[in-house]
This record gives C-alpha cells, sequence and structure tokens, in this order.
C-alpha cells in the first residue's frame, strides 16, 4: 500500500506551479490570475502521481489518495487548531479560493478515472487516514507514506516505510529515537497547525493581571482557576492591550495577539531537561499536565476516536478504483497538459520493478 498525504502534496504542487509561471496579479483582487498557473498545477500534479505508481507500486503496492475533510474532530479539543491557515491564506497572493474549487474538480475526476482509491471521511485529516491505514495494514503487508510532514514519523513504529519526497530519502528511526521524539513533540506542539507548547498559557503578563485587578478580580488568581470563572471569556474579550511587533518590516505595528498570556521559552535543552523528570514536571503544575494531555490527543494517532479509525477502514475496503482513459485524455487536453496526453497509459499499466538505486529520480 502506498499512501499519499494529497493535501501535502497539493499544497507542495500549488506553490511549485505559481513559483514557475510567475503570474500576473489581478488588480481588482490582488491576487494572482488562477488561469494562468492551473494548467502548470495539473501537469505537476499528475506527473508527480504518475512518478510516484511507477516508482512504488511494484514493491508497495496501490495508490490510496487520503484527502482531508473540510470538518475536522480536533476542533473540539482545541478549537484554535491550526487557527492561523486562514489569515496566511487571506494574505497570500494566491487566491485560495478558486485554487480550492480546482482542487476539488480534479479529486472527483482521480475519483471518476485514475486507478488509485480516494479515501476521505467526514471529520477526518488525511493524516488520520494514513495512520490508521498505517497502522491497520503495515503488519500484514509492505506499505510505505510518502510524505515530509514530520507528524507521519509516528508510522515508522508500525512497521511502515516513510519516504520524505522533498529531502528524497527514507526515513529511519529505532524505538528509543521514536519514544524520544513522541515526548518532544507533544512537549512542544506544533507552529504549523497552531498547538502551543505545554507551558504556553499557563501565565499571565503583568499587563492582564493589572488589568484583572482594575476589574475587581484577585490579582494574582491562578490560570486555572481563572479559566474555571464564567466571566473569564468576558475579561478575555474586553481585554485590548496587543502584542507590538519589536523590529523587522512590520517593527511598531501592532499584532493581532492580546498581551494575556507570557511567552515562555520552551527550547530543545529546556525540553530534554523536562523529559528527564516527565511525570514529577507534570504533577508539580496541573497546567502543564492538562496540556500535556491535550498536544497528546491532537498530535499522536493512537487518540483518533475510534469511530472515525472504523469508518476509514470501511472506506477504504469499499472504495474502488477506476480505469476510464477518454475521461483522462479529456481533462489533460482541458489544461493544455500534452507531455502527460503522451503517456496516459502509465496510470493504466502495472508498474516494472525498478533498479534499487536510490531515489533521485523523484519528480
Amino acid at each position: 500500500m502506498t499512501l499519499i498525504d494529497f493535501g501535502h502534496l497539493s499544497s507542495r504542487i500549488l506553490h511549485t506551479a505559481v513559483s514557475q509561471v510567475n503570474p500576473k496579479v489581478d488588480k481588482s483582487t490582488g491576487k494572482f490570475d488562477t488561469q494562468e498557473w492551473s494548467s502548470m498545477y495539473v501537469h505537476l500534479l499528475f506527473k508527480n502521481l504518475s512518478y510516484l505508481k511507477m516508482k512504488f507500486e511494484q514493491e508497495y503496492g496501490e495508490l490510496v489518495i487520503c484527502i482531508d475533510s473540510k470538518n475536522n474532530w480536533r476542533k473540539l479539543v482545541y478549537p484554535d487548531y491550526k487557527g492561523k491557515r486562514k489569515k496566511s491564506r487571506d494574505e497570500s497572493k494566491i487566491d485560495y479560493e478558486s485554487f480550492y474549487v480546482l482542487q476539488d474538480e480534479i479529486i472527483n475526476e482521480i475519483r471518476a478515472n485514475f486507478p488509485f482509491r480516494v479515501i476521505e471521511v467526514d471529520r477526518a485529516e488525511a493524516d488520520d487516514i494514513v495512520g490508521v491505514l498505517a497502522r491497520t495494514y503495515a503488519p500484514l503487508e509492505k506499505t510505505v507514506v510518502i510524505s515530509s510532514d514530520k507528524d507521519f514519523k509516528q508510522v515508522i513504529e508500525y512497521g511502515c516505510k516513510l519516504f520524505d519526497p522533498i529531502n528524497k530519502v527514507f526515513i529511519n528511526m529505532t524505538k528509543d529515537e521514536l519514544k524520544e521524539w513522541k515526548i518532544d513533540h507533544i512537549l512542544s506542539g506544533d507552529d504549523i497547525d497552531n498547538i502551543p507548547n505545554i507551558k504556553q498559557g499557563t501565565e499571565f503578563t503583568p499587563e492582564f493581571r493589572k488589568f484583572l485587578a482594575d476589574e475587581g478580580v484577585y490579582k494574582d488568581i491562578p490560570v486555572e482557576e481563572f479559566l474555571e470563572l464564567k466571566i473569564s471569556q468576558h475579561l478575555f474579550d474586553k481585554f485590548d492591550i496587543y502584542e507590538v511587533i519589536p523590529s523587522g518590516k512590520l517593527k511598531g505595528q501592532f499584532r493581532d495577539t492580546k498581551k494575556i498570556f507570557k511567552r515562555i521559552p520552551f527550547g530543545d535543552k529546556g525540553r530534554y531537561t523536562f523529559a528527564k523528570d516527565l511525570k514529577g514536571n507534570l504533577l508539580e503544575n496541573p497546567m502543564y499536565l492538562k496540556h500535556f494531555k491535550r498536544n497528546q490527543e491532537l498530535v499522536l494517532f493512537d487518540y483518533i476516536p475510534q469511530d472515525i479509525t472504523d469508518t476509514i477502514i470501511k472506506d477504504y475496503n469499499e472504495a474502488e478504483s477506476h480505469f476510464d482513459t477518454a475521461g483522462i485524455m479529456a481533462l489533460f487536453s482541458k489544461y493544455h497538459c500534452m507531455d502527460l496526453m503522451k503517456s496516459v497509459s502509465d496510470f493504466f499499466q502495472v508498474a516494472k520493478q525498478q533498479p534499487r538505486t536510490g531515489v533521485s529520480e523523484w519528480a
């Protein structure tokens, strides 16, 4: 089984396509004209999928395309999960609204015409689908995950291979290395997914302490006690002191982050020392323990809800792949992918075993 995190692949291809085409900016929207780079996106995406099929299918089995659901169960655990991504998309020159329309079209085309199983499960991320399928099937058959996302290091402990397409290497880790990495990942959180480290959000700033005193709230109230107050959210909303960017191009401007919680450094050395007496350090501070359990649930595949796990396995077993040459030709013609039209058969033939000479051929 060859597991593809489609969102990760698609995003990488998107930025490559835009950089290669260097499209003009539409003055009325401030965004790149999607039509200028869409053909390059389609060309590069299917070039990569064709290569993946030829490179990995013979040894690891068919490609399984894993799709992110628009709903996400982790939002119930932590409402700010991936909360910064919308702001980042809004500020980008890429017109993400039209990109997602294009991406949905391509996913539907893959479902209808290509020899790949496409798995999308409500409330599940592609990470969940990859994690569940790797955990379930890697002990039974040769399985590889194609992604540069560090979260997928977890699949190695299931006996699954992990291939990093950016650095063009297989990732290898011992059991002890995986155990240490998982603890460190939980402690540090994940900036990309907007998951804070376990110490963040445990101490108020002096500015917010003063505000609480002015509002008649006990100035030195512990954070965990304050969060239990019914009025806590109202006071968070009322507080209007924001962080100021100290240097760089935006020096002096306000961030969109209120100065409620102190930023507590928790670098590599600090996490290493903390992990030496993990149980003792967590029990010493109830907030650290609470945040550790939150991050554990957010980042580890072992905590994927059982109902979602069951649905992923069911949908995988029921999924079908399709072989429609005419449909593929029509898609490639629409997006002017002439080179791909000449090699449509690559998507249907069983890949021949290739010499194990490394992976430098990655497209």
